[in-house]
């Protein structure tokens, strides 16, 4: 089975002089990866231009997503794709902003969504169903990304995703 290997670290030492810090530079966290199936392309997005980035098409899933850009900009994450209320799969989205060059990585496309409302719209009910999320929405993965960006110039955008 491929293996994906991921380093992380930060350090961070606030105005007292106070240092924190976590992670490795030299011991990896191992990503298994189901088939070793490799998405890895980079898009040239205008700017306020929104670009679909991935999706169930050029890769069925991920076991590991990395996607970086060269300027600040936004992803939205969807979950069920062409899902609707009567079908009992809506379709969820998350809007994420990214900073310029730092890294958005994901260990997998696990995700849940809203499908199982009720269909009652009160204010009651949706409540009910956004605090018992854990139980309540239904298991799913992201089957969409695209990506905008809003500043000056556009941005470069690197996706690299397996599974």
């Amino acid at each position: 089975m491929p293996n994906v290997t991921v380093y992380q670290y930060f350090t961070f030492t606030d105005d007292a002089g106070n240092v924190y810090q976590d992670g490795s530079l030299t011991a990896g966290l191992t990503i298994a990866a189901a088939t070793g199936e490799v998405f890895d392309r980079t898009y040239d997005v205008a700017q306020n231009t929104i670009k679909e980035i991935l999706n169930d098409d050029l890769i069925a899933d991920f076991d590991f997503l990395f996607i970086s850009a060269s300027a600040d900009s936004e992803i939205m994450l969807l979950c069920t794709d062409g899902g609707n209320l009567s079908g009992g799969n809506i379709e969820n989205a998350f809007c994420l902003k990214l900073t310029a060059n730092v890294p958005f990585i994901l260990s997998r496309d696990d995700a849940r969504n809203m499908g199982n409302m009720d269909g009652g719209f009160g204010e009651s009910n949706y409540n009910a169903e956004v605090e018992t999320w854990e139980t309540n929405w239904a298991e799913d993965h992201i089957d969409r990304i695209e990506f905008y960006c809003p500043g000056s110039g556009g941005a470069k955008v690197r996706v690299f995703a397996v599974t």
